[in-house]
């Protein structure tokens, strides 16, 4: 891809490229045994071993099915057969004496190859199996060279280039007339540049979703043709994680897909996941981002399509910055940091996407690295990582800004083969020496060697990555406190239990069945305008019907139905489940108790509580005050309130209670409709409180409704902590302690 980027930007130069994608006709079955035999000796295999090879190959027979019966056997005197384990090796060493022609005549400078960069290799040909790539100068003599190298190996191999599907591209600095005496000559289809090679991009401009649109629409082809009806969830996630996840795999090995792809291919997967019909999606009861966390701290452990392509890229760059002299690192070293190592490396002049992709992975490997202390010569004391016990594997602090000291190895004395005790106590500080004289040194003092920190075998590996970027995102994002108990995760499951029965227990810990009450907080209608006017309306009429036909309609019947004329209205409409603050107040009409708070924030870090509790036929049962010092926000004082007025209602030993708060956002976040960070853990004990009662309800009430309880907390103001029996006092009034509060009458 490196070389196809550079041939795109060769504009300029009298010398131009040209590249060429051979097209071998049954690479297989063309092989000759004999060529095969030959390629074995040269490469010095034991004649024993060779002749082994040839049994296996040549002792081969067939049988035609002819109208479904077999015919008479017959043997072939040629040939790989596809399918067998040993083909692709054999075809391998038979490819490489192709390759050795190439080198002959690059040797002889017959072919000149490309050369992307002064210090990088020269190459002239790219084989994978029978997928081929060569490379020359764009002129007549190296076409001729390069069709009679191709001609000596097809009469040596038995092997067939199959020229009509054959093609050549050209750098840009090429004129058009040299481009097409080359193609005649060649015999090649020319064309402007290869769109893929091993079925990846390799020219990319500057719509990047477009070039990939080919990965998202093979996910939805492949997710499309499930039947999503007759998978469980257990089913379903086996084949998101083993089939649909698994399909970009292997270009994001390459490339960074970009932001919008990932979060497409996402949406995919998550709609398969939740279910969905043809212009209907069904509701997502939890985001991606939150099912992509670890089964262990309670996600479903699906790939975050983003964070695991940095992580397949990563095991790129880990190569690459194990610096052991393959094409692939010589080629990228030479190209972009030939004086130094990757881990200093910029982005360069006009860089290629892959070399973007790879530089995208970087932080995280250097990140899980460090550098096992051999003898030190490769270790920059202050840039590497190379202290295993210090945070960043860097020491923390030195101790003389003036130390000039450069590499690890003159800390070590080479003599005795231990560490340089005085100067270390010289150069670090007390705990950054203590942690570096605890790294132990071979006598030997080997090389330094690059380790991975996140495995036992130092070795890089695509899990761990992944682990490490999706531990930083939970950090950022950790969900529900629910979630921090990751043992309650653990035991689930690992329970000896169904796959499916597992995952619904997972959805009922998490509170996300489809129950009326979860249904209700997805509601999309505008509900509370729906009743307002509906009850304005059935207002007017039950005032007209009285006016001037003499009808008293019953309040509570007139509630029910302005509540049964919105249910009505948008179940007819296919709308979902009505807010349940106001669905809860349809019962308010047959509730037993109303309990009203209120909270104030004053001056000099004071803070009052009110609350009124009264009877369904508005006859006060108590009133009562708090007040005490604390520098909290309004919010959550109201939501004090609304805990010390349900602990009340619990003293009093009351059910069928509606409780009343003037705070909108603070009853939202109760009843499900909001979050609050701030709030939540108050949120969570007010929700247990609730719990102790059979029919219990918050909801909002507005603050004019409200002045009871806005009462009593001015009247906190003044008096402190008092309750008063069957009154509501004045601000100013003698009381009586809490405990002398009348019993609730039975």
């Amino acid at each position: 891809m490196e070389c196809f980027h550079w041939m795109k930007n060769k504009k300029k130069g009298k010398k131009g490229t040209m590249a060429l994608k051979l097209d071998m006709s049954k690479a297989y079955d063309r092989i000759e045994w004999e060529f095969v035999e030959g390629a074995l000796k040269a490469m010095e295999f034991p004649d024993y071993f060779t002749q082994l090879i040839k049994r296996c190959i040549s002792t081969v027979t067939y049988q035609i099915l002819l109208n479904g019966q077999p015919s008479r056997k017959f043997f072939p005197q040629r040939g790989l057969r596809q399918g067998d384990p040993l083909s692709p090796f054999l075809f391998i060493i038979c490819a490489d004496a192709f390759a050795g022609l190439l080198k002959r005549k690059a040797a002889s400078a017959e072919i000149h190859g490309i050369l992307v960069a002064r210090k990088a290799p020269v190459i002239t040909h790219l084989f994978f199996a029978d997928d081929c790539l060569l490379f020359g100068r764009a002129n007549e003599g190296e076409a001729d060279v390069i069709l009679q190298t191709i001609h000596e190996y097809q009469k040596a191999s038995g092997q067939m280039v199959n020229f009509e599907k054959s093609e050549v591209s050209f750098s840009p600095n090429v004129s058009n007339a040299s481009k097409e005496v080359l193609r005649q000559r060649l015999g090649f289809k020319a064309v402007g540049s290869h769109i893929k090679y091993l079925g990846l991009p390799v020219v990319f401009g500057r719509k990047k979703k477009e070039v990939f649109s080919m990965v998202i629409d093979r996910v939805w082809k492949k997710v499309k043709g499930w039947k999503e009806g007759f998978l469980s969830r257990a089913g379903k996630e086996v084949l998101i994680k083993a089939v649909a996840q698994s399909i970009p795999t292997y270009i994001m090995s390459c490339y960074r897909l970009p932001d919008s792809c990932c979060k497409e291919i996402e949406t995919i997967l998550s709609r398969f996941w939740w279910g969905s019909k043809e212009g209907e999606n069904k509701i997502h009861w939890m985001s991606w981002k939150r099912m992509a966390h670890s089964k262990d701290v309670g996600g479903m452990g699906f790939r975050g399509i983003k964070d695991f392509n940095t992580s397949l890229l990563g095991k790129q760059f880990w190569r690459l910055m194990q610096e052991d002299g393959s094409l692939f690192e010589r080629f990228f070293k030479g190209r972009y940091y030939p004086r130094g190592r990757i881990t200093e490396a910029p982005v360069g002049f006009k860089p290629s996407y892959a070399w973007r992709s790879l530089l995208s992975a970087k932080d995280v490997v250097v990140a899980g690295s460090r550098w096992r202390v051999g003898n030190g010569d490769k270790i920059n004391v202050w840039r590497d990582n190379w202290v295993p016990s210090t945070p960043g594997f860097k020491p923390l602090i030195w101790q003389d800004p003036t130390n000039h000291l450069m590499k690890v190895s003159e800390l070590i004395d080479e003599d005795l083969g231990q560490w340089n005790r005085t100067l270390i106590l010289d150069t670090f500080m007390e705990s950054d020496a203590h942690h570096v004289l605890s790294i132990h040194l071979s006598r030997t003092l080997p090389e330094d060697k690059l380790i991975w920190n996140h495995d036992k075998d130092g070795e890089f590996t695509v899990k761990t990555a992944y682990q490490i970027l999706s531990k930083q995102k939970f950090h950022l994002n950790p969900g529900t406190s629910a979630d921090a108990d990751s043992s309650v995760w653990k035991k689930l499951w690992k329970l000896p239990l169904q796959e499916k029965i597992k995952n619904f227990m997972w959805r009922l810990l998490k509170n996300i069945l489809p129950t009326r009450t979860n249904l209700n907080k997805k509601a999309k209608e505008p509900w509370t305008a729906q009743v307002v006017c509906t009850g304005l309306w059935k207002l007017w009429q039950a005032r007209n019907n009285s006016v001037f036909k003499g009808e008293v309609q019953n309040p509570q019947n007139l509630a029910s139905s302005i509540f049964d004329s919105v249910l009505e209205w948008n179940d007819s409409r296919n709308s979902v489940l009505p807010n349940p603050s106001v669905q809860a107040s349809v019962a308010m009409a047959n509730s037993s108790w109303v309990v009203q708070s209120d909270a104030g924030c004053f001056e000099g870090g004071v803070v009052a509580l009110g609350c009124i509790v009264k009877s369904s036929e508005d006859k006060i049962l108590t009133s009562a005050c708090q007040r005490f010092s604390s520098s909290t926000d309004v919010a959550i004082a109201e939501l004090m309130s609304i805990t010390w007025a349900i602990q009340i209602a619990l003293e009093h030993k009351l059910d069928n209670i509606i409780f009343q708060s003037d705070a909108l956002s603070v009853v939202d976040c109760i009843n499900g409709t909001s979050y609050s960070a701030n709030l939540e853990l108050l949120v969570n004990d007010c929700k247990e409180l609730l719990r102790n009662f059979q029919n219990a309800v918050v909801v909002y009430l507005n603050r004019n409704c409200n002045r009871d309880a806005h009462h009593m907390v001015h009247v906190g103001f003044n008096v402190g902590s008092k309750c008063w029996a069957g009154v509501i006092p004045p601000l100013e009034v003698d009381s009586v302690s809490l405990d002398s509060v009348a019993p609730v009458p039975s």
